[in-house]
């Protein structure tokens, strides 16, 4: 009798510590709720036990739905021998003076029942509700208020095949102590549903604001690339058209990057792999940077290595705007008169692509930080950027099956940027 008792313990405390990992590790609101009426069974005698019920309160038409229900034998019993869609059609209006169930969501108290005349008001189709209930072997009902701070959240229910005078401190215990942990889980859910729905909003936000700055930015970029070109221009005109012009282009990557960082985020992102030879590609691209190279009296070189031809699969408009992202930096953050080099090898069943720089280098401590969001490190902290390049350029190459990192010795030392796409 020792034994059997002892042996019980460990059952309830075995589903106590799981309702207590599910608090922690479940924040999906319908997966926890169902998860949660499982494992009140989970390890007890189920068949002893009968099944439980979460109902929770509709606001809109103010009654309290049965959301969730524990997938035991006994309750799919219950399923049977109900004609109508239990969960969808079986409801307890709040306002209901006689069923405890709507009682204990409006007094936040807790009921005990021995008929389901107590439970139910009505259920269509079911002229006497008490012979299911006979069919059933239901004994004792249990109900619960949900209850989070001042809100009730909704109702508990436990419908046990068991009388309460034959039930333990242990059992009257832990049906207790679910209840209150499953208010707990269900608030916390909540209110990681509500900051999904506003980190949503906030990329509906962000995506609709981009898209209505860049057709503006693109017909300013244009209309001043041709002003640029006029001779009518003086000195002093031709520069402020310059300033227009570069500014306007930053703002239109700035709203390119806002505008991926959204499609990222929200899984939108159009990733179109294809066999592409990357030899050509990089060479374009480190062809587009011969200009601002100039500028700065940068040596700018691209080395294949070990062969001449690499051919990858990989998104050809993604691997440009990485590349792309990769060079600007180096081109911003190596002072005048330095040097870039690329290169491109096989290594490791991979394509190597690195981009090596004598810039400004980085610190040690911003390297496990540097592909955060808006992240900028310390070294580059003066010069204009958003912080958002490396961000996305790690998300693409991700994407695409491959990885980026950053290696430097510190400030002053360069700086190297690798990233690896599949062979073909």
């Amino acid at each position: 009798m020792a034994q059997q008792i002892e042996l019980q313990d460990y059952a309830y405390y075995q589903v106590w510590w799981k309702i207590n990992r599910l608090i922690l590790r479940q924040l999906e609101f319908s997966k926890l709720v169902q998860e949660v009426v499982d494992a009140v069974f989970d390890g007890l005698d189920a068949h002893q036990m009968g099944y439980a019920f979460v109902s929770l309160l509709i606001p809109q038409e103010n009654i309290l739905k049965n959301i969730a229900l524990s997938r035991t034998g006994k309750a799919q019993e219950l399923m049977n021998l109900i004609p109508v869609p239990y969960l969808e059609k079986v409801t307890f209006p709040v306002n209901d003076e006689t069923s405890f169930v709507s009682r204990s969501f409006r007094d936040g108290k807790s009921y005990v029942s021995k008929n389901w005349s107590e439970v139910y008001t009505k259920i269509d189709g079911v002229e006497n509700i008490q012979v299911i209930q006979e069919k059933l072997g239901i004994k004792t009902i249990f109900i619960f208020p949900l209850i989070s701070g001042r809100n009730v959240l909704g109702v508990l229910r436990f419908d046990l095949m068991k009388n309460e005078e034959e039930m333990d401190g242990h059992e009257r215990m832990l049906l207790e102590g679910i209840a209150d942990a499953t208010a707990v889980a269900l608030e916390n859910s909540r209110m990681y549903s509500k900051l999904q729905e506003l980190d949503q909003l906030k990329d509906e936000f962000l995506s609709l604001a981009a898209h209505e700055l860049r057709t503006p930015m693109t017909a300013i970029k244009g209309y001043s690339y041709e002003l640029m070109k006029s001779p009518n221009l003086d000195v002093k005109g031709k520069e402020y058209i310059e300033r227009v012009y570069k500014s306007t282009e930053r703002l239109v990557n700035l709203v390119n990057d806002m505008l991926d960082v959204s499609r990222i985020e929200s899984g939108r992102i159009d990733i179109k792999p294809e066999n592409i030879e990357v030899t050509k590609i990089i060479a374009n691209v480190v062809a587009e940077f011969s200009g601002k190279v100039a500028e700065k009296n940068l040596e700018l070189t691209f080395v294949p290595l070990g062969q001449t031809t690499f051919t990858a699969v990989a998104d050809s408009a993604k691997l440009i705007q990485v590349m792309t992202n990769l060079l600007g930096n180096s081109v911003k953050f190596t002072p005048d008169g330095g040097k870039i080099g690329v290169t491109i090898q096989l290594k490791s069943g991979f394509i190597e692509v690195q981009v090596t720089d004598t810039g400004i280098g980085i610190d040690k401590e911003d390297l496990s930080k540097l592909f955060g969001k808006f992240v900028r490190a310390k070294t580059g902290s003066g010069i204009q950027g958003t912080g958002l390049g490396l961000y996305l350029s790690k998300k693409l190459v991700n994407l695409m099956g491959g990885d980026l990192w950053a290696k430097s010795n510190g400030a002053g030392s360069g700086s190297t940027f690798g990233f690896t796409l599949k062979q073909v």
